[in-house]
């Protein structure tokens, strides 16, 4: 009886390991469960924040960037989604309209190159990378100062 339980116990494994290193969503589970174990290791030394950013993506301190410098009745053009993947596994929050919307809520996010009905209320743009700049503003020089950061967004332009 006990002979016949092993290959399926293999093959279980098997799937499992599988589905952990071979699948989006199984990376995002071994993500999520590794930043959660540090998280409880080091929970009592840490802020609330810093809890938060060790369970989620870095995007998430973006996120709180965006709520800190702008209005709440803004609308943020974010660059475009495969911009800020990055070619990772795991979507970032910020490249999800929902995601994004949930941390920066009142404001509106827009991500480029995509229809959205508030496309045309744009107030500010997230430079991500020097995005913005080299899109937008050219002139501009690429510094490390200026790599990251929020720009009120220049009247008159429209939105390719």
């Amino acid at each position: 009886m006990r002979s016949r339980q092993i290959p399926k116990l293999i093959i279980a494994m098997l799937g499992f390991f599988l589905f952990l290193f071979g699948t989006r969503p199984g990376a995002a589970l071994r993500n999520i469960t590794l930043r959660s174990w540090v998280a409880q290791k080091t929970g009592r030394e840490l802020t609330l924040e810093q809890r938060r950013g060790l369970l989620m993506d870095q995007s998430y301190f973006l996120l709180l960037e965006i709520n800190k410098r702008t209005p709440e009745n803004a609308v943020i053009l974010l660059p475009p989604r495969e911009l800020l993947r990055g070619g990772k596994e795991q979507i970032p929050l910020a490249a999800s309209a929902s995601a994004t919307y949930t941390f920066i809520y009142p404001r509106v996010p827009v991500h480029y190159g995509e229809k959205a009905p508030y496309r045309d209320r744009v107030t500010h743009v997230l430079n991500y990378d020097h995005w913005a700049l080299v899109t937008f503003w050219p002139n501009i020089p690429l510094t490390e100062e200026n790599r990251f950061g929020i720009l009120p967004w220049p009247g008159g332009r429209s939105i390719p």
